[in-house]
């Protein structure tokens, strides 16, 4: 327990002393079943990281916890690297990119071969910055993220994957069998082994920031699904860990989930196809605070990210798509799609179009989790990501942004192609939501000029004036809302 824990030795114990490092066998002798109280240690969270600059290194940072101990959390990072020395690692990686014919020449692929050195460090105070000063590797960023109920993945089941791969893979070389190749294996065998837990993709415009790519060449040979299965024979055979697929680690021990927005696409036995659930905001809100025994918990959903996206060709559709997550179980994620429609589908001719008609604001709830399913039921082509907004944990729930959004409906019902339509509202929601939801993080992919236009024609500008009216409305219905479902 205390290689994890160290503070629990408290007459060695310094705080500002370096990480802990060990290979991953050896860690694992230290965890197996059985050897003190240590196999209680389980894994929260993985995160995949790499460096935003060269060596764009890639490596794993884990969260662990134990009910047996306290200060009960710690942190760890699982990375490979060449046994000579950093400098020189690097400069490998940079001659084997410059040598030209490396593909026709399999010597060059298979040259400057050497042991790896494989390594768990494990952080001295609680701090995720002193595994990373050590590496130069406080600057990264999170492409990947995997989350676990606890107890479903002991830590000790992580050291003997990693261990395993160590073994059948026990070479460092910079083309095929790097810290890309060893960090990649083991998140797949990881996802594999856990099918269930909670996945989240940290999307990038930098092509740079994707996993085995350093500038523009990829590296690594690609996963191989049989690589994957070699590994979880092994550990299965020689450790007797095998695949979970009981409801221990599915969405189905959680009983009490709002099933109108992680339906029943969520269930591991249920393998329907089905499309999206559709919802107007009226509807939507007179659900939450009806009373209505399937929305109950609706007040645990909460919103971990928002993407202003639009379609690539006309009418060039915008809308906004949103992730949530439900605070009692991690692992269920689902996605969602806000957008205003013409109450009926008008064929006719842009001019004709422009008078008003009636709009329908819809948002729009995935059966399974699959966004590109949930895309393609609303029947909306290929598009762009033009900003984000990610939010902190529990900060803005779902409930108020479905507030948000109906009272902007009501600011304007008739659609309008000139005025009123998509472009409007999506952009009236956004700005409304950045006014009234300051937490956030911002990021913008596209220029600005994109949003709100209609081929070359500008076709909304939002009223400062108008924006700051709905932000105060908005800010006094969120707080009704948010009473009524306290006292219900």
């Amino acid at each position: 327990m205390e290689c994890i824990f160290p503070w629990i030795d408290s007459r060695s114990y310094k705080e500002n002393g370096p990480p802990i490092v060990m290979n991953p066998s050896t860690l694992s002798q230290c965890l197996r079943p059985g050897y003190g109280s240590a196999a209680a240690i389980y894994v929260v969270s993985m995160k995949y990281c790499k460096q935003p600059k060269k060596p764009y290194h890639e490596f794993l940072i884990i969260e662990v916890e134990s009910n047996e101990v306290a200060p009960n959390t710690n942190v760890l990072r699982l990375d490979r690297t060449s046994s000579e020395p950093l400098a020189n690692a690097s400069q490998h990686v940079a001659r084997a990119i410059g040598t030209q014919v490396v593909q026709s020449c399999p010597r060059i692929v298979s040259s400057h071969a050497d042991f790896a050195n494989d390594t768990f460090a494990i952080s001295n105070n609680r701090s995720k910055e002193n595994l990373l000063q050590d590496r130069q590797l406080r600057d990264h960023h999170v492409i990947e993220d995997l989350r676990f109920r606890k107890p479903s993945f002991p830590l000790y089941e992580l050291a003997v994957i990693a261990s395993t791969v160590s073994i059948k893979h026990p070479t460092y070389n910079a083309m095929q069998s790097q810290c890309y190749f060893y960090a990649s294996l083991i998140w797949e065998c990881v996802v594999n082994l856990l099918p269930n837990s909670a996945y989240q993709c940290h999307s990038s415009h930098n092509n740079d920031l994707i996993r085995t790519k350093y500038g523009g060449h990829t590296f690594s040979q690609k996963i191989d699904q049989d690589d994957v299965d070699d590994i979880l024979a092994t550990v299965e055979r020689d450790y007797n860990i095998s695949i979970r697929k009981q409801s221990e680690i599915t969405p189905n021990d959680c009983l009490l989930r709002n099933r109108n927005i992680f339906p029943g696409g969520f269930d591991l036995e249920n393998r329907t196809r089905r499309g999206a659930l559709q919802f107007t905001l009226p509807q939507l809100e007179s659900y939450i605070v009806g009373g209505d025994s399937s929305w109950d918990n609706i007040d645990g959903v909460y919103i971990t990210r928002i993407e202003y996206c639009k379609e690539k060709k006309m009418p060039q559709h915008e809308f906004i798509v949103i992730t949530v997550q439900d605070k009692d179980d991690l692992r269920l994620q689902n996605f969602l799609i806000l957008d205003r429609r013409q109450e009926e589908d008008r064929s006719s001719n842009v001019l004709s179009s422009s008078s008003l008609s009636g709009a329908i604001d819809l948002l729009r709830v995935s059966y399974n989790g699959d966004l590109q399913q949930l895309v393609e039921d609303c029947a909306i082509s290929k598009y762009r990501i033009l900003e984000t907004m990610t939010f902190p944990s529990m900060r803005f729930f779902l409930y108020e942004l479905v507030t948000l959004a109906r009272t902007a409906s009501e600011y304007r019902r008739r659609y309008s192609i000139i005025l009123n339509q998509s472009h409007w509202y999506a952009s009236l929601v956004w700005d409304c939501a950045r006014i009234v939801f300051s937490k956030e993080t911002y990021e913008k992919h596209w220029k600005s000029d994109l949003r709100g236009r209609f081929g070359k024609l500008t076709a909304t500008n939002i009223d400062g004036v108008e924006l700051s009216f709905l932000s105060e409305a908005v800010h006094h219905q969120i707080t009704i809302i948010r009473n009524a479902l306290r006292s219900s």
